[in-house]
């Protein structure tokens, strides 16, 4: 916990002790880096989820993914990511992060699996048709 500074995201108020404080301080979160953490202190790596995100559409839910991968990786913060049966296990860095996007952008949501099998299918056989 420290004092407010101007900049500080606003989802990182600790809003009960500034109301403890009848709002005259304002009062920010702030999280020690993993290395910096003391002993003891248990060291969670995220699991980004696509069947947590059930209520949001399709697209929605990667687009989601898609966005806390990039948060995860700019804020040095261990993720994994399970996407249907795939399941990617927590780690940092460039090669990871490019692999849990490119899995989020060749995902098909399973109701559309057969559409694009379809779609797969027709796409040689208009070439073949084609003079």
């Amino acid at each position: 916990m420290r004092a407010y500074q101007p900049g500080d995201p606003l989802q990182r108020l600790a809003w009960r002790q500034i109301a403890r404080h009848d709002g005259e301080h304002l009062f920010s979160k702030q999280f020690l880096p993993a290395a910096e953490a003391p002993a003891g202190t248990p060291q969670g790596n995220i699991v980004l989820d696509h069947a947590a995100l059930s209520a949001l559409p399709p697209e929605a839910r990667l687009a989601r993914l898609a966005a806390w991968v990039l948060a995860a990786e700019r804020h040095s913060l261990p993720y994994g990511l399970r996407l249907g049966a795939l399941s990617i296990a927590p780690g940092l860095g460039a090669s990871h992060r490019d692999a849990c996007l490119r899995a989020l952008a060749l995902h098909e949501p399973p109701q559309y699996a057969p559409l694009a099998q379809a779609a797969r299918r027709a796409v040689p056989q208009a070439m073949q048709a084609a003079p």
